[in-house]
């Protein structure tokens, strides 16, 4: 990756960049704590307060301040901040794949990929048009297939992170709604990763050997932690969790995977993701994993990251009429079709309207993948224009904003939380049935634990103890 190649302190720097990135973090998680407590009454939740806080520091608000800007702003910050950016989304994917329910994604497969395909299709038949019309404007004449793809996923792109922190900060995470938002957003994230690294592929003969290569050792690492996992749940088998020395063995590994994959120009999201989703679940690595990535992820990587994309915001930049009126075009077409595409598809799947419409509207949070392609060279020599690069972070970070300020209010209505009936007698035998089964005397277990298991029925939806 490029931005690691560079992490030397320049000699025109007025300070350690190191030094301001971290005053900077400070300044966003106090500012997001501070905006958290304002809006929380409201039933806003923690993404949009960060958010917040990253536009407050950035050039919107406070950078407009010379000295804060000299400050922050030194001649290598720029890869510091990408590099930074980077650990934090391996972390908080590696995270997400390792806390996929698999049984649920497996059992609805049918279902999660109509509702995340549904706009996605209706936002890529409007981007022909755009792209045309974007091209013109801002006089595309270089990599106009990159652009178009980017046009593509900034339009079809679901940001899986900010719906799965919307979903459990709104307590709707084991909800069957929540769920199925959460997982259409990762179908449809992964796929616009997917397409865009497989068009990408075919473009080239080295292209195409990188993608190879990149597989090839991401399937390689599955493997070898699956290895690791098991000998780690051998040693001391007397302790709860596994060291810390152990804990960075497999960061140590995911982190020279995604370096790798980034430098030889792919997105290491995907790898990350599904080297999570297929980690050993059994024993104690994976609970270990679990208990303390979940807790930096939520408390310290996830809020600096969408504080960081706040922080390229820079609202100046819609001044001009022209500009403006492109912003909001594209903020209407990409909302527009993925809650036209989305309602269509739950329409098809029978779904009520009052969740269909949450849906719509979840699916319709950006800013991770489409971030990602936004701020990454077309070529190793080649750049967006400075125009290009702050329209569509504009779209971006307007479109999150409007949505989740949409969404929590749909979420905090009391009728998106009502709860249906449940009765046995009608449900679809493969559906999943959750019980719960309270012990309060040691010789009361094989008895629940009997009962439990004879509850289990077909074999595709199984009842285990």
């Amino acid at each position: 990756m490029e931005a690691t190649e560079q992490l030397v302190c320049q000699p025109v720097d007025a300070f350690n960049p190191l030094i301001t990135i971290s005053f900077q973090v400070s300044c966003i998680l106090v500012i997001s704590h501070v905006f958290h407590l304002l809006l929380k009454p409201l039933g806003q939740p923690g993404p949009i307060a960060q958010l917040l806080a990253g536009v407050v520091v950035g050039p919107t608000l406070l950078l407009r301040i010379n000295r804060v800007e000299d400050f922050f702003i030194q001649a290598s910050s720029a890869k510091y901040y990408q590099f930074f950016s980077f650990i934090c989304r391996v972390l908080f994917m590696f995270s997400i794949g390792l806390e996929t329910d698999i049984p649920y994604l497996k059992r609805n497969i049918r279902v999660v990929s109509i509702v995340a395909g549904g706009g996605s299709i209706l936002a890529c038949m409007f981007g022909v048009p755009l792209f045309w019309l974007l091209s013109k404007v801002f006089r595309v004449t270089k990599e106009r297939f990159a652009f178009f793809l980017l046009i593509l996923t900034v339009l079809a792109n679901s940001a899986s992170p900010i719906v799965i922190r919307m979903i459990a900060e709104s307590k709707f995470d084991t909800a069957d709604l929540g769920r199925l938002a959460v997982y259409s957003s990762l179908i449809n994230e992964m796929s616009c990763v997917a397409v865009v690294g497989t068009l990408r592929a075919f473009t080239s003969f080295s292209g195409f050997g990188s993608a190879i290569l990149v597989s090839l050792v991401t399937v390689s690492l599955i493997i070898v932690n699956k290895y690791l996992s098991f000998f780690f749940n051998k040693r001391n088998r007397n302790n709860r969790f596994v060291t810390n020395s152990e804990v960075f063995v497999f960061i140590f590994l995911l982190t020279s995977l995604s370096l790798f994959a980034e430098w030889i120009g792919y997105t290491a999201i995907t790898s990350c993701f599904l080297v999570g989703l297929k980690f050993p679940r059994e024993g104690k690595t994976s609970r270990t994993l679990l208990h303390k990535l979940t807790y930096a992820v939520n408390t310290f990587i996830i809020p600096v990251y969408f504080g960081y994309k706040g922080f390229q915001f820079d609202l100046s930049t819609i001044f001009s009429k022209l500009t403006l009126a492109l912003t909001v075009l594209m903020i209407l077409v990409s909302a527009g079709t993925r809650i036209v595409g989305t309602l269509a598809a739950c329409h098809y799947l029978k779904i009520p309207w009052n969740e269909s419409l949450i849906l719509a509207f979840l699916l319709n949070l950006k800013g991770n993948y489409d971030l990602i392609l936004i701020n990454t060279a077309p070529q190793p020599k080649i750049v967006w224009s400075t125009d290009v690069h702050s329209f569509l972070l504009t779209v971006v970070v307007l479109n999150t904003l409007i949505i989740g300020l949409v969404v929590a209010i749909l979420l905090n209505r009391e009728e998106s939380c009502a709860h249906y009936p449940t009765t046995l007698e009608i449900l679809n035998p493969e559906s999943e049935l959750r019980i719960l089964a309270c012990v309060y005397v040691p010789r009361h277990v094989s008895g629940h634990v009997s009962l439990i298991s004879a509850l289990s029925g077909c074999p595709n939806a199984p009842i285990k103890p």
